[in-house]
């Protein structure tokens, strides 16, 4: 049996699969986007840039 057979096979009887001390907090986060175009504009960057850090923030809150 497959590693993933043998995990699937111990879930379905109730063993759990992690321990809560086994899980790490994650150290780092990225919200990596690239333009769909050139921008020239001073506000349109500031405007994408903000939507990015929205998104990590989003994602640090989890």
């Amino acid at each position: 049996m497959s590693v993933v057979g043998l995990r699937l096979k111990r879930a379905l009887s109730g063993e759990s699969a992690l321990g809560f001390e086994e899980v790490k907090n994650k150290k780092n986060i990225a919200v990596t986007r690239s333009f769909e175009k050139m921008y020239s504009e001073l506000y349109d960057l500031r405007e994408r840039i903000a939507t990015y850090a929205a998104k990590a923030a989003t994602k640090l809150r989890k």
